[in-house]
């Protein structure tokens, strides 16, 4: 999102310059702009859901 309003407080071609200065791509940049004119807020508690990513090593069966 911070990409995004950076971009559209830049104007016109924007989106490009921001991309080519932080090195990230255009549509990632674009869709920051989109979530930052919707006036989205951010959650300040979890990004994913619980549960996620790898099983912790003592859960897993010894062989």
């Amino acid at each position: 999102m911070w990409l995004g309003a950076e971009a559209a407080e830049l104007g016109s071609g924007g989106v490009g310059v921001v991309a080519r200065a932080t090195g990230v791509a255009a549509d990632t940049v674009r869709c920051g702009r989109t979530e930052a004119a919707s006036g989205v807020e951010l959650s300040s508690g979890r990004s994913r859901k619980p549960g996620g990513g790898r099983k912790r090593a003592e859960t897993h069966d010894e062989l």
